[in-house]
């Protein structure tokens, strides 16, 4: 990234300013501008497609060590955190899930062993510890 992207930089411009015979010849562009943008769109589609029947079609999908899939943990920064739920408010019960997230009030847990079961819980009644992988009983 450190070289390419700066020399893609440079060969863009000097294009643009109708420098190109300036450049070596390795820097020099000469794909023509209508096949560049067809090639372009048809990547982004391509790409756009394929996430989207991940997230749409397919849904999320949880295993034991958090959020799995092929495009979207890695595109949209989907993640599931293993940890260990302790229900202080209770009988101080134990349970491996996945941290999804959540805000001031609760946290939202998947358990990955009961077919992705969402609970959501209170902070205050809750102590989550992270832990490598939730093991399924």
């Amino acid at each position: 990234m450190v070289v390419i992207g700066p020399a893609v930089a440079v060969a863009l411009i000097a294009r643009a300013l109708d420098l190109d015979e300036v450049l070596p010849a390795a820097l020099r562009i000469k794909a023509s501008p209508a096949r560049t943008l067809l090639g372009g769109a048809t990547v982004l589609i391509l790409c756009l497609a394929a996430l989207t029947v991940e997230v749409i079609a397919i849904g999320p999908q949880f295993g034991p060590k958090g959020a799995e899939g092929v495009v979207a943990p890695t595109v949209l920064g989907f993640r599931a955190q293993p940890m260990r739920w302790i229900d202080v408010d209770a009988d101080g019960k134990e349970q491996d899930m996945l941290y999804l997230g959540g805000n001031a009030d609760l946290y939202v847990l998947v358990d990955p062993c009961n077919d992705d079961e969402t609970l959501f819980v209170s902070v205050g009644s809750a102590r989550l510890i992270v832990i490598d992988e939730v093991d399924c009983p």
